[in-house]
């Protein structure tokens, strides 16, 4: 296990969700009318990473297919608005508007963990931290960790968040929106020629 920082996990599911995306095109919708509050995009000849983005009553955002179904609200009104409020937001807004819980990444705590270490004042709290990443490397969980870091007397506002990112659905689900709105931006507008 490679220590990886919280912007190097971040630019990874990035990278990978992006990838993701990359060949996706607005397919046209199904039902009799076309809706301007539901967008339904994939990649040409599969259904892999297929996306419908419908914007709902009460400025929410859903996001849902061939990924995990994410949810953001308290967004603007309009369709088009909405779009824009979550691809056009930064990463720790968008992700407090999703209300996806964080998940643990053990390679992240080991980088938090060895800045810890590093940084501590106290050679009591440096040799907790350097006992954590031993324990951490050898395979205790995080979990595990943060109870050792307590029960030698680190102050739990150090570590309660440690390795603690973004549930990958959130950065797959915030990319499928950035390019329905890349896509949307290239749509001609009414009265322009295709």
């Amino acid at each position: 296990m490679k220590p990886r920082s919280v912007q190097d996990h971040h630019e990874h599911m990035f990278e990978l969700a992006t990838a993701a995306f990359a060949e996706h095109r607005i397919v046209k919708n199904e039902g009799p009318l076309p809706d301007p509050n539901r967008w339904h995009i994939r990649r040409e000849g599969t259904s892999m990473y297929w996306v419908e983005i419908v914007h709902l009553f009460g400025g929410r955002l859903l996001v849902h297919g061939d990924i995990q179904e994410v949810l953001w609200k308290g967004g603007p009104a309009g369709w088009r608005e909405s779009i824009d409020w979550v691809a056009n937001s930064d990463i720790s807004y968008a992700w407090e508007k999703c209300g996806k819980p964080a998940v643990t990444c053990e390679e992240v705590a080991l980088c938090e963990l060895t800045a810890m270490r590093d940084e501590a004042f106290w050679p009591e709290s440096r040799r907790a931290c350097s006992e954590a990443l031993i324990r951490l490397r050898g395979g205790d969980t995080v979990a595990q960790v943060q109870q050792h870091l307590f029960d030698h007397g680190v102050d739990p506002d150090f570590f309660s968040d440690l390795g603690r990112v973004p549930d990958p659905a959130f950065f797959y689900a915030w990319e499928a929106v950035k390019t329905a709105q890349r896509l949307i931006n290239a749509l001609p507008k009414p009265g322009e020629a295709a």
